[in-house]
């Protein structure tokens, strides 16, 4: 099971290739996913190491850094894509978790122009 830090994290590397320093950036708190929900930058490193190693990320590629090391270029593996499309669609399981997992959905659904709710109400329910 995932954190809500890692799927932020498995969320934006799957809107395509990116890097660590542009993912803290996104989460940082004025960041454009970051107002939803502040992930700190270590937070960001230490989840692109654990979705790695769960496969869901996989480095693309290396570019050279601005002013620092080369920057590895990330992308999500088709499990990892898969997952967050799940996650997108499924319902927040607690209210306790409406301020921060509800939030932070709705900010990524409409960074990839998906209508604020799921177009199909989860099977079993109606």
């Amino acid at each position: 099971m995932l954190s809500l830090a890692e799927w932020i994290v498995l969320t934006v590397v799957d809107e395509g290739p990116t890097h660590g320093f542009a993912i803290a950036a996104l989460t940082a708190e004025d960041g454009a996913v970051g107002r939803a929900w502040h992930v700190p930058r270590p937070i960001v490193y230490r989840s692109l190491d654990r979705l790695g190693a769960l496969d869901l990320v996989r480095v693309q590629s290396s570019e050279a850094g601005h002013r620092g090391p080369r920057r590895s270029i990330l992308t999500s593996t088709p499990a990892g894509a898969q997952a967050v499309g799940e996650w997108l669609e499924r319902p927040v399981g607690h209210v306790r978790d409406m301020r921060s997992e509800l939030l932070v959905k709705l900010a990524l659904r409409l960074r990839r122009d998906l209508p604020a709710a799921p177009s199909s109400p989860p099977s079993g329910r109606r």
